[in-house]
């Protein structure tokens, strides 16, 4: 081969390789979706309190329903045995489990604000920061905090709202600061498949079920996303709260197929695989999720169910009780659409996430040790959320036949998620778009 033939032959390659190379930059690049297709959340701004899970209008109306009109009758007389006298409490040293207190008292201070009653959240508001100076752990297994995610930021909400002159400026800048700090403990880099969970550094392989491939999204993620988002709202940073709503996470991502771990950009940093709206993403056709299937042994051709054995079922609604309350959080803080978000052609996700739990009251649990035969997630109630924003008659009949006795009060005591099926002012829905906004 003379030396011209051979620059000809290198030419070529060259030209070639050039050409691959320009063929792979050209491609178009796996991006992050875009955040705010539902309605962008936004940290509640320093004048807009009340705006966790009620706004003013709401709590307006709330106070109309129980000191003036006793009605419904079953939430009045609730309120006057649960409600009334409910006061804040502080953490460790002097409780290990204030949460459920401290909802009801911070319920009590919407329907009745006094200058007392301040003093006891503004107290218990800097004990929280005492016992925890780096902000909120999880909700698991630390004494005096598991699942307070969700009731302090409420009594911050709260107390700006009515008596903001308890907190002196320096408090309340703390205060912001802290709730920030909070709301990025439990963040992670969730493009590793295999992170940290409760069984340890599991890479837990994709399922298709219902037509839809993924990898799951387990209850403890919900549950580090629920109180996390309101310590995000709460304390005024942008980026908490995008990373705990809408993060950017690819919407149609349910694997960890494209994702560069460690070291890549795809997804970027700042997506979160577990935010609010991928766990709405997530929800199945039939409305069941990650832990219908694995803890509560659904099957969906047989329509059964072998719970696991606390209640005869829970982890149907543990999977989801952040996401249902993280929506009530984000459609008061810009994302008005999330009460209709799902994926393609379906029911809203929440609404067949409810559903799903009311027709289990008809299928059979396999477990021999459950007497009734089915699981009881059917009557629970976490169903009132559903009363709260959906205008369908299955849960309208289901909310009047409730069950207390057995219900997980890990997110709320039961007679909190009661009350918040309350003011009820639904939203349209895909399957019944004749449903009439109940706004005032």
């Amino acid at each position: 081969m003379n030396d011209q033939t051979e620059k000809t032959r290198l030419c070529a390659m060259a030209m070639m390789l050039t050409t691959m190379f320009l063929a792979a930059d050209n491609r178009t690049p796996l991006t992050d979706s875009p955040k705010g297709m539902w309605g962008r959340v936004t940290p509640i701004a320093d004048g807009s309190h009340p705006n966790l899970y009620y706004n003013q209008s709401e709590i307006d109306e709330m106070r109309q329903m129980i000191l003036v009109r006793h009605s419904p009758r079953h939430l009045y007389d609730r309120y006057n045995a649960e409600i009334r006298d409910a006061i804040a409490v502080k953490t460790i040293p002097d409780n290990s489990n204030p949460h459920p207190t401290n909802m009801k008292a911070a319920l009590n201070y919407a329907i009745q604000p006094a200058p007392e009653k301040a003093n006891a959240i503004r107290a218990s508001l800097l004990s929280f920061m005492r016992a925890f100076p780096s902000g909120l752990p999880d909700w698991y297994g630390t004494a005096g905090c598991y699942s307070s995610g969700y009731s302090v930021p409420w009594m911050f909400d709260l107390i700006l709202a009515y008596h903001p002159d308890k907190l002196s400026s320096a408090e309340k800048t703390k205060l912001k600061d802290w709730f920030k700090l909070s709301a990025e403990r439990l963040k992670f880099d969730t493009r590793n498949p295999g992170a940290p969970s409760q069984s340890g550094h599991d890479v837990v392989p994709p399922e298709m079920r219902e037509g839809k491939k993924m990898v799951s999204f387990p209850n403890w993620y919900s549950r580090y996303m629920g109180p996390s988002l309101a310590c995000a709202l709460v304390s005024g940073d942008q980026a908490a709260v995008d990373y705990w709503a809408d993060s950017g996470w690819p919407h149609d991502l349910f694997t960890f197929d494209g994702v560069t771990f460690p070291g890549g950009k795809h997804p970027s940093d700042a997506a979160n695989r577990y935010d609010l709206v991928m766990y709405l993403l997530a929800v199945y056709p039939s409305g069941a999720n990650t832990d219908t299937y694995t803890r509560e042994g659904f099957r969906f051709p047989e329509r059964d169910w072998y719970t696991t054995d606390y209640t005869s079922g829970g982890y149907h609604l543990a999977q989801m009780s952040g996401a249902v309350l993280g929506a009530e959080m984000a459609y008061h803080n810009g994302m008005t659409g999330v009460f209709g978000l799902t994926d393609k052609g379906t029911e809203p996700a929440l609404l067949r996430h409810w559903k799903r739990a009311i027709r289990s009251r008809n299928e059979t649990d396999r477990r021999p040790g459950n007497k009734s035969g089915h699981p009881v997630i059917g009557y629970s109630p976490e169903l009132w959320p559903g009363y709260r924003r959906y205008a369908d008659p299955m849960i309208e009949e289901a909310v009047s036949t409730l069950n207390y006795s057995n219900v997980d009060e890990t997110e709320l005591p039961g007679v909190i998620w009661e009350f918040f099926g309350y003011p009820r002012r639904t939203v349209p829905n895909r399957t019944n778009p004749a449903a009439k906004e109940l706004h005032r």
